[in-house]
């Protein structure tokens, strides 16, 4: 018997292990003799053993035989000489980081790895051959035969305190919130939506599950486990334990539950219920209620996806609560945190103002020096740089009230689920402290907006302190969160409803683009209409132009893989529309008003998977009269079967949303690598186009999944000869 593992504590081990309870808790069962830190390949082999016995979730200890090959394994594992007792909090956090790192690692091999060991030989993951196992092939998607049966669970829970089930939160006390996913079981609460079709996994998905409270006071209350649900439908999930303290003086609890995949919502419900003081009874009246709140229910199928850092997530504050502004709530591997950016209007007004100001000031100063439109960003002109660093101000500002109520960067990748009207610009998030009067660009713009770097070659050398951010002497391009982050932004609304065009395990590409169809309003110059039909007809393989939207709604019934329209946005009797084709026409076919916009003008057969929709143009993403701004233009283009759809947060210059058009469609139809996502491309696009002098890079924005793959078109994928 191994010196450091007391056969006492095996048994309790293997029970807790097995049982519904969170990972977490089997380690409190090591004996206290034990010695750790364990080294990184012996703590993955404990983790995988015992998500394995976890899974078996049978009633009691193993056999004698698997009790014997666990101790066996265990005996194996050799932990590092350590003068300090076993700290069994300090262990679960270990194997808890180590669960979360695994599963949502880039690493497939790693993924794999843990994977198969949860009954997959080495021989055949190694790709040798060897005996069929037992169940259910494991480490790759479902494959059926027969038609899937519909999905017959629910997020549920049960409210304990003090080891008593309860309808009410008791004030002044802790509660343990139960919850699972799985088949409706009689007299729990459950969500009253039940989980739709979706393939997963034949493993299973290892979830997080986050709960998050903000209390009258302000105070937040938080807490995170993971737990497995299988893929069978009729199966349930483990049991997650989170913990909640409900203070004296509330009356109402309206708390925020999320079960993430590798970073991406995959449930997200809101819990409600009554606050009783000490001695007060429970009536028939005090029920608890859950609601989902938001559905990604594809993202399983794609288990090869770049895992997000973090999700953000815009909502309408609770009705019990006294908050006036939508809140922005982040859930990442740290818990889960409440941010108030306040009113971003005033900046969004600015920009829509001083932007397309900038760009004409800077076509005209060209045009009466009698030079061409330059083609590289010039960093002395005077209009230039002072629409970056004002820019970069009104950036600095938001950064600094999320950094002033907690914020900590998750990473590259962000999820943000919009669920209000609200819109909040993190794409102009800046996090390079405020620019100085007479800031200059840094030295290493060129180079990084040149590339795919993660960091500028020159700032990323000199860490910015916090004494120092009052006043840089430099604009840093990958400052702009635009420019150095993947956002992706979604409208729950639009991702869960049925048939809405999402990436899954079947789809995980988008169609090549070897076909278009275009249209332009004539407020943009001739020429450059001209140069992006021809950039087209030399991109695409079967190019369409529509002349006015009566042509355009002919034209989309053979189902292009991308809608490009560069439409004018104006309102008219309180109504706003999108204006192409010459003047003269018709109101009817000119004229495009959002009560209008159906599937019939997007994608009227609802093909899988949906086009992509660039609508760049004078005004599109401007507010107006009739309230088609930004948020609810993309959203209604979206809703009507679109994959991925592009606007801009402000009204750009016309004779600048071609060359910007001409770029995107270059770089989208130059696609070679199948492994290419959207979002990386989107990235790129805007960093190209900002160091081409194009201001209005800075404004493009997508709403739509950004793990959608570009699939490489024809003209792409043939070798040149």
């Amino acid at each position: 018997m191994a010196d450091w593992l007391d056969a006492d504590a095996l048994g309790p081990l293997l029970d807790l292990a097995a049982t519904d309870a969170d990972l977490q808790v089997g380690f409190a069962a090591l004996d206290a003799a034990a010695r750790f830190p364990l080294d990184p390949d012996a703590l993955a082999q404990l983790v995988a053993e015992l998500l394995a016995l976890r899974r078996r979730t049978v009633a009691g200890s193993p056999g004698d035989t698997q009790a014997t090959a666990l101790l066996e394994r265990l005996r194996a594992v050799r932990p590092k000489p350590a003068a300090a007792p076993f700290d069994a909090e300090a262990v679960a956090k270990q194997i808890h980081t180590a669960v979360d790192q695994l599963m949502q690692s880039a690493d497939t091999a790693a993924r794999l790895a843990l994977l198969g060991s949860l009954g997959a030989s080495g021989d055949r993951l190694s790709g040798r051959a060897s005996p069929p196992t037992r169940g259910r092939s494991r480490g790759v998607p479902v494959q059926r035969a027969t038609p899937p049966q519909p999905e017959a669970r629910r997020a549920q829970l049960r409210l304990l305190q003090g080891g008593q089930r309860r309808q009410t939160f008791l004030a002044r006390a802790e509660h343990v919130v139960r919850c699972w996913i799985g088949p409706l079981e009689d007299a729990e609460t459950a969500a009253d939506q039940p989980i739709p079709d979706v393939a997963m996994p034949a493993d299973g998905l290892l979830l997080q599950a986050q709960l998050y409270w903000r209390d009258g006071r302000g105070v937040e209350h938080s807490d995170s486990r993971t737990l497995l649900l299988p893929a069978e439908r009729d199966a349930r999930s483990g049991d997650c334990n989170l913990h909640l303290t409900v203070p004296e003086g509330e009356r109402y609890v309206s708390a925020d539950l999320v079960f993430r995949y590798r970073g991406r919502i995959f449930e997200a419900v809101r819990l409600e219920g009554f606050v009783l003081r000490p001695g007060e009874p429970e009536t028939p009246a005090h029920t608890l209620s859950l609601r989902v709140q938001a559905c990604r229910r594809e993202v399983p199928g794609i288990a090869d996806s770049p895992a997000v850092d973090g999700t953000l997530v815009i909502d309408a504050p609770p009705p019990s609560t006294a908050d006036a502004a939508a809140r922005l709530l982040l859930f990442d591997n740290h818990g889960a945190h409440a941010f108030d950016l306040g009113s971003s209007d005033t900046a969004l007004r600015w920009l829509n103002d001083t932007l397309h100001l900038t760009e004409t000031v800077v076509v005209r100063k060209q045009a009466k020096a009698g030079l061409s439109a330059s083609d590289e960003l010039d960093p002395d002109d005077p209009a230039v740089l002072n629409l970056l660093r004002t820019l970069a101000r009104h950036g600095a500002n938001l950064y600094n009230q999320l950094r002033d109520s907690g914020y900590r960067d998750p990473g590259e990748r962000l999820q943000l689920l919009n669920r209000t009207g609200d819109h909040v610009p993190l794409e102009f998030v800046y996090d390079r402290g405020a620019p100085a009067e007479d800031a200059t660009l840094c030295a290493g713009w060129r180079d990084v907006l040149q590339s795919d770097a993660a960091n500028c070659p020159v700032c990323s050398r000199v860490p910015l302190a916090d004494d120092q951010r009052d006043r840089v002497p430099v604009v840093c391009p990958l400052g702009f969160w635009s420019l150095q982050k993947v956002i992706e932004r979604l409208d729950p609304d639009a991702a869960s409803s049925a048939g809405a065009s999402v990436p899954t395990a079947a789809r995980r590409s988008l169609r090549p683009i070897d076909s278009a169809l275009f249209a332009c309003s004539d407020k943009v110059p001739e020429a450059d209409r001209e140069q992006l039909w021809a950039a087209l007809t030399q991109s695409v393989a079967h190019p369409v132009r529509a002349a006015d939207w009566v042509e355009w709604k002919t034209a989309v019934q053979s189902d292009p893989a991308l809608l490009l329209v560069l439409p004018h946005h104006d309102v008219d009797q309180g109504l706003d529309y999108l204006e192409i084709g010459a003047e003269g026409l018709s109101h009817a076919q000119a004229r495009l008003g959002r009560e209008q916009l159906l599937p019939s003008y997007i994608n009227p057969d609802t093909t899988d998977p949906g086009p992509i929709v660039l609508m760049l143009g004078c005004q599109t993403a401007a507010d107006a009269d009739g309230g088609m701004g930004y948020v609810e233009l993309t959203r209604r283009v979206q809703q009507q079967h679109a994959a991925i759809v592009l606007g801009t947060l402000a009204k750009v210059l016309g004779r600048h949303a071609a060359p910007v058009a001409q770029e995107l469609v270059r770089q989208l139809a130059a696609v070679r690598d199948a492994d290419t996502d959207f979002g990386t491309v989107m990235r790129r696009v805007r960093r190209r186009m900002l160091g081409r002098g194009y201001l209005m890079a800075l404004c493009l924005v997508t709403l739509g999944d950004a793990q959608w793959r570009l699939a490489p078109s024809q003209a792409a994928a043939e070798p040149a000869h």
